[in-house]
């Protein structure tokens, strides 16, 4: 197709001028134009290339937003719009004067930018060491103690580490610790032999006169930390009462009870408390121990609950609530004389 076209002159104009078009066939021939700019009578080019028209950015209009810059440039130097630009700053810019009010965008000094979150149209609290502060009631799987469980709840997945062997993962006691696994998923716990407790009391007991059956032996004795928490349960799996004095064998019995018991007698008196007393000291249970062992030394035997081996029926105990011991009174159900006041060692075993 031929480019361009001839028009005749006009009054003073150049004969036969060449007018610069491009050839679109049907459509006919369509005039390129030349843009400039400048005063009347002046056509300065705007300059292009392959990528198009040059545009002078610092003269280009506000948009009715704001000023145009330059990336890191003072206030002073414009160049590039600043809807696009933004303001770079350290520290959280002044507010603008009021709502509706044009505000540039802010971002930090490397390029990053800067936001804040909101939720209902308020500012979400944090902090720079801790960040964002999330109100973990309302994560799914948080719910309210001895709250009733609804259909549908959602639940957290708890990991633990595994440990092929047990080992701690805190650094000292009252650390915040991690469960542990064996290789093959189960929890390590820790069995219930690992929680027994052995309590030892020496009684003080008499010397002279002897004991006659039915008498006090000794004091009340306090068995401290048989449970674990103050009103804690326990089970006495055991009792024995070691002898020092290796003539005597006495036929005894341990009375145990929840509350220290106000006695109506002493030791070496008959063994008596009102009914109230019994009542408010709260019996437990009885051991028997009268079976004894000798040694070189002295004497052993082994406690039974009523006839039974405590081995084989453990006595179940329960503490006051503001304590973890349990009580007991020594009753002897034969003659017998103590050799020394301290002849006589109680020992009761807890599981715990």
């Amino acid at each position: 197709m031929a480019d361009n076209i001839t028009i005749p002159a006009t009054g003073s104009g150049t004969a036969a001028p060449v007018v610069s078009t491009d050839d679109c066939g049907a459509a006919g021939h369509v005039q390129r134009v030349k843009i400039a700019y400048g005063a009347d009578g002046d056509a300065t080019q705007v300059p292009a290339d392959a990528q198009g028209l040059s545009v002078k950015v610092a003269s280009a209009v506000t948009l009715g937003v704001e000023t145009a810059f330059q990336h890191d440039s003072p206030i002073d130097v414009p160049q590039g719009l600043w809807p696009l630009a933004g303001r770079a700053k350290a520290a959280a810019p002044a507010d603008v004067s009021a709502d509706s009010d044009h505000v540039a965008a802010w971002y930090l000094r490397n390029g990053a930018a800067a936001c804040v979150i909101t939720a209902a149209g308020a500012l979400v609290g944090g902090d720079a060491t801790n960040g964002l502060d999330v109100d973990v009631t309302r994560i799914p799987g948080q719910y309210v103690e001895d709250g009733i469980p609804a259909g549908g709840d959602i639940g957290l997945s708890v990991l633990a580490v595994r440990r092929d062997t047990p080992a701690s993962s805190a650094g000292s006691d009252g650390d915040w610790a991690t469960p542990g696994l064996d290789n093959l998923g189960r929890l390590w716990v820790a069995p219930s032999f690992a929680m027994r407790k052995l309590v030892t009391v020496t009684p003080t007991i008499s010397t002279s006169p002897a004991y006659t059956a039915g008498d006090q032996v000794g004091g009340v004795m306090t068995f401290t930390n048989a449970a674990l928490v103050n009103g804690g349960a326990a089970n006495i799996v055991g009792a024995t009462i070691s002898n020092r004095g290796a003539q005597n064998y006495p036929a005894l019995e341990l009375w145990i009870f929840q509350v220290s018991p106000t006695m109506v007698g002493a030791d070496n008196g008959a063994f008596d408390l009102t009914d109230a007393n019994l009542e408010a000291g709260i019996l437990l249970g009885v051991a028997d121990l009268y079976a004894w062992t000798n040694t070189s030394a002295g004497q052993v035997t082994q406690g039974a609950y009523r006839g039974f081996p405590l081995s084989m029926a453990p006595l179940p105990v329960v503490c006051g609530a503001a304590t973890t011991s349990v009580y007991g009174v020594l009753k002897t159900g034969t003659v017998f004389t103590g050799v020394s006041t301290t002849d006589l060692v109680v020992t009761l075993m807890f599981d715990r």
